[in-house]
């Protein structure tokens, strides 16, 4: 999800970013007229086949052996680069169960700490509360004073100024 989120938003033109879905032959029309090009995929360097048309230079390459990632067109200077993913139809859309959710979750997020007040009420409620809470005084009046040191340091510098 977050993968997919990331390449929608920086799929754009201007962003120099394009998506390519795995399947079908890889087919490109690049602004500029070019006579060399190179595709970079997984460490491996290929040479396409090149076809100038009259927006430009069309790159074309079967793709078999493509897996999803990111692909590089080297244009000389230029660089552009391509999300390869696989269709969406290959996706697996199947419901978790409960168990397989609380184990992804966990994995995920870390709990700083599980404060159990029970049937104690609210007087176990305000306990919890200021148990959890403790320590966060001193930083706050260890924060005043560096912010406090640093003025004073700043004012005392600008005095012994040459």
């Amino acid at each position: 999800m977050q993968y997919r989120t990331v390449l929608y938003a920086a799929s754009s033109k201007e962003g120099s970013l394009n998506n390519y879905v795995l399947g079908k032959t890889f087919e490109s029309t690049l602004d500029t007229r070019v006579n060399d090009v190179t595709i970079d995929v997984q460490g491996k360097t290929i040479h396409p086949d090149i076809k100038p048309t009259r927006n430009g230079t069309q790159v074309s390459y079967p793709a078999e052996d493509w897996a999803p990632g990111w692909v590089i067109i080297n244009l000389g200077k230029e660089k552009n680069y391509i999300a390869v993913n696989p269709d969406i139809m290959e996706s697996n859309f199947a419901t978790l169960k409960n168990t397989e959710v609380v184990k992804k979750v966990n994995d995920l997020l870390y709990n700083h700490s599980i404060v159990d007040v029970g049937q104690s009420g609210m007087a176990g409620v305000d306990k919890a509360i200021g148990t959890a809470g403790y320590g966060k005084e001193v930083w706050y009046w260890f924060l005043w004073l560096a912010l406090l040191t640093l003025i004073l340091e700043s004012i005392i510098s600008r005095s012994y100024k040459i």
